[in-house]
């Protein structure tokens, strides 16, 4: 086992004790502060959106994301960085929200050591400040795993024409029972039964009102208020415009129709006068 310390100058919060070997996790017990320049270490890339909702029209919109084939890219990371982005036991980088936090239970194992034997490793998925955790739509993926950015992302809106999303990979942490003593901050006691806390701001208080009302799941769960629009605010707006349209229309037609009917009575009961 090799154990690094790295220190920055943002105070003692940052500094971060970094644990890797080579069947485990980095360990970050403290919270990791990257440098200032890391923050504009990103690529532009498209992504392509079009359905009968939008009667195929093709629209294509811009996506930045966290550059990892940037050199400078491994250099913003931990020490003893392996590419991998799981940290155990860890916490939150500094200044970062932790989200989709939850507990599994693990059973023991026929002939596991007591050290493996029933064990509840709680997870959760860390994101940079401005940045919310969900699954990129089924569209996006390609161009996301071209930049290095595959499952889970922490997606950001930013403004464009048309407006845009901003990525970067999520952290995935993992910690026990045993590792909240060393853990700081310590992580929040996660008593929501068979479901998740949706997000912790470290160091802030947790009520049962804060817990996930879904049960946990590996589904989509896009939470950008951009996508939501896309992909349900969008094709809601065109049945109601389709409706609408609709709607006029046979008004329109039922008022033409009963016009021609009534021109067609006048017309008939007018007889032309007789002679004498």
């Amino acid at each position: 086992m090799s154990q690094t310390t790295a220190s920055s100058g943002h105070g003692p919060s940052s500094t971060t004790t970094a644990r890797a070997t080579a069947t485990s996790a980095i360990a970050l017990t403290t919270p990791f502060a990257p440098p200032p320049s890391c923050a504009d270490i990103w690529t532009t890339t498209s992504g392509v959106v079009s359905g009968a909702w939008s009667n195929y029209t093709t629209t294509t919109f811009p996506i930045v994301a966290s550059d990892t084939a940037d050199p400078r890219f491994g250099k913003c990371q931990p020490p003893g960085w392996g590419g991998a982005f799981t940290f155990s036991p860890a916490v939150c980088p500094s200044d970062w929200t932790a989200y989709s936090l939850g507990t599994t239970y693990t059973p023991a194992t026929a002939g596991s050591s007591p050290s493996t034997s029933n064990r509840d490793v709680s997870t959760a998925y860390c994101c940079a400040r401005g940045f919310t955790l969900g699954y990129p739509a089924p569209y996006m993926t390609s161009a996301l795993e071209a930049q290095g950015v595959t499952g889970k992302a922490c997606v950001q809106s930013i403004q464009a024409t048309p407006d845009g999303l901003r990525f970067h990979r999520a952290w995935q942490i993992r910690w026990e029972a045993t590792d909240t003593m060393s853990l700081s901050p310590t992580p929040p006691a996660l008593t929501c039964p068979d479901r998740m806390l949706s997000s912790w701001v470290p160091g802030s208080s947790v009520t049962e009102r804060d817990c996930d009302p879904v049960q946990r799941t590996d589904g989509y769960n896009f939470n950008s208020p951009v996508m939501y629009f896309l992909m349900i605010g969008v094709p809601i707006i065109v049945v109601v415009l389709v409706a609408t349209c609709c709607f006029f229309c046979c008004r329109h037609r039922r008022v033409e129709r009963r016009k021609r009917e009534e021109r067609a009575q006048q017309e008939g009961s007018v007889q032309p006068a007789q002679k004498d």
